[in-house]
């Protein structure tokens, strides 16, 4: 099942703590969704450095007015993606990168 996040323009945002909260809430469940099956699959240690790609993803982010669902999709894939190369890395080499 997919869940979309409407995410209304700066303006409502800025007038509407329902709406800043609902965001919240998005976000929250998405990052939490994917740290904890990325901690089932690969373990603690690959899910604190999942956590921190997540970041730095969402903070590179651009938001478009409804689109946060979007958004949140592309932020776990960009983090999905860094830790899938850095662990082909790892196992091929050995050595982390």
């Amino acid at each position: 099942m997919t869940v979309e996040y409407a995410v209304p323009c700066a303006a409502a945002l800025d007038s509407n703590l329902d709406n800043k909260a609902a965001l919240i809430a998005g976000t929250e469940q998405v990052m939490s969704a994917f740290l904890c099956a990325v901690q089932r699959r690969l373990g603690p240690e690959a899910a604190r450095r999942a956590a921190g790609y997540w970041i730095e993803a969402f903070e590179a982010a651009t938001w478009n007015c409804g689109q946060a669902g979007l958004a949140l999709k592309r932020i776990t894939i960009a983090a999905a993606s860094r830790l899938a190369q850095e662990t082909a890395a790892t196992r091929l080499t050995g050595q982390p990168s």
